[in-house]
């Protein structure tokens, strides 16, 4: 084909409109007022603030992509802990670094394809981290996690991490009524 073919080709409706429409979506990304009201997300990237938001509560925070085989295959188990030992005080995240590579950088979970590390679970108690699986031996080598519902369960301790939230529950903060004098 030649260069006025090409254009012809080009200001076909159907072209025409995708070309619009692309352009549209770029803009609509860089304008932030526009950006914010139409790709308003409920999802967020879990941050230091929201492990430190209450400290009381421990937080067994999933890192995975979506194109990576282990995760998937990690993923049911993951719903089924959070199923079976979720409460007010212990809480299950999950972040795709996939789509925040800013949180793998923070967490140290990379997401080569070669690296090894997906999916990568990490306990936090205090806001702070206290445990992971899989994690670096002395010598900077990752030592190999079978991830399996026993293994998470024996791993992270989780039978008594959920007794001990279990009985010590968060209380509600009373509202203290004001008095009129």
């Amino acid at each position: 084909m030649t260069f006025k073919e090409d254009l012809r080709l080009l200001l076909k409706p159907y072209y025409l409109v995708n070309i619009l429409l692309s352009l549209s979506y770029i803009i609509a990304k860089q304008v932030p007022f526009i950006c914010s009201y139409l790709f308003a997300e409920d999802e967020r990237e879990l941050d230091g603030e929201e492990l430190n938001r209450d400290t009381r509560i421990v937080w067994v925070v999933a890192f995975y992509t979506a194109w990576n085989p282990a995760c998937n295959t990690f993923a049911p188990i993951y719903s089924q802990l959070s199923a079976e030992y979720a409460l007010e005080n212990l809480r299950f995240g999950k972040i795709d670094i996939g789509r925040f590579p800013d949180a793998g950088l923070k967490y140290h979970v990379s997401d080569a394809s070669t690296s090894k590390q997906l999916p990568t679970i990490i306990l936090f108690k205090n806001g702070k981290e206290v445990d992971r699986r899989p994690y670096a031996d002395k010598n900077g080598k990752l030592v190999k996690f079978l991830f399996s519902l026993d293994n998470m369960k024996a791993a992270f301790d989780l039978n008594n991490i959920y007794k001990f939230c279990k009985t010590n529950p968060l209380k509600k903060k009373e509202k203290k009524s004001i008095k009129a004098e």
